[in-house]
């Protein structure tokens, strides 16, 4: 006597096992890629408004002959407003900033831009003052040897150990 065989159509498990891994890899991949542009985008937003305060603090001193007179004093003074808990560094108070945001108004538009704190209490650009002049500095999110202030067009601040931000800078005045 024969046996009939009935061959059923369908796919094994090991193939529809072989499929779920490959949509998972591939899922992986692009949660990955999604990230990095939402980082990189981010960077370049905070990297443009930068150059704007730049311009603007260079607009000021055309205008009048001197930089604005609330950086006579030393310390950092925050470049923008709404800053999350009021600070755009972990020692910058946005409200130690106001006569400087006034006196910067009057020559233009100031910008605003993202304000998320990123690491070690940073959150947006500020000016740092000393003795000799003044230096213009923002955050960007990741590690500062990947080149993140140089693709912009700014040198390279600080890098903190664990490399999740990193200050860059553009220009020193005096």
């Amino acid at each position: 006597m024969q046996r009939l065989i009935i061959k059923q159509a369908g796919f094994t498990i090991v193939e529809l096992l072989i499929v779920i891994v490959l949509i998972a890899v591939l899922a992986a991949i692009a949660v990955v890629a999604y990230n990095g542009i939402q980082v990189r985008a981010e960077n370049a937003a905070r990297a443009s408004e930068f150059k704007q305060w730049v311009k603007i603090m260079k607009a000021y001193h055309a205008t009048n002959g001197v930089y604005p007179p609330a950086l006579g004093a030393t310390g950092r003074y925050c470049l923008g407003t709404g800053f999350p808990e009021g600070k755009c560094t972990s020692t910058a108070l946005e409200s130690d900033s106001v006569q400087l945001m006034s006196e910067l108004s009057s020559v233009a538009t100031l910008p605003s831009g993202p304000r998320k704190k990123i690491g070690g209490g940073y959150s947006g650009s500020f000016v740092g003052v000393n003795t000799d002049g003044f230096a213009m500095r923002t955050v960007l999110r990741g590690n500062g040897s990947e080149g993140i202030c140089e693709s912009f067009g700014l040198i390279h601040d600080f890098s903190p150990e664990n490399n999740t931000y990193t200050t860059c800078a553009l220009g020193f005045f005096d």
